[in-house]
């Protein structure tokens, strides 16, 4: 079983994961509470402020400054945590993780190497 360490991970691409998952997280749930909040709200038909913006105007508001907040605060705790696996894996290594190649994939692995190229 081949052992492996991650002494490094690439600071850039965990921010732009982090801050992807987190949107797309969020998306999820702003859907449903905007569809709750709006459903259920007495104030939805409604004036929230003097302004004459409504409860549904307010909450689709907070809704899309609430994703802007998400993706920039993942964005920098994933760069924080990705940073600061670096400083500690150059310190006392990486994590060590274990592979084991199964049956299946030695099978597709094989049906991959045989199949015929179209190459021009």
């Amino acid at each position: 079983m081949p052992k492996y360490e991650i002494s490094k991970v690439n600071v850039l691409s965990i921010a732009k994961f982090s801050a992807i998952f987190s949107v797309l997280s969020y998306i999820v749930w702003a859907v449903l509470f905007a569809a709750i909040t709006l459903l259920t709200s007495s104030y939805s038909r409604s004036h929230f402020f003097d302004s004459g913006m409504d409860f549904g105007d307010v909450t689709i508001i907070a809704l899309f400054s609430g994703l802007v907040f998400v993706a920039v605060m993942s964005f920098g705790a994933g760069a924080l945590v990705a940073w600061l696996y670096n400083v500690i894996a150059g310190l006392i290594g990486g994590m060590k993780i274990n592979i084991e190649l199964t049956e299946q994939d030695d099978e597709s692995e094989d049906r991959s190497t045989n199949e015929p190229t179209n190459a021009t």
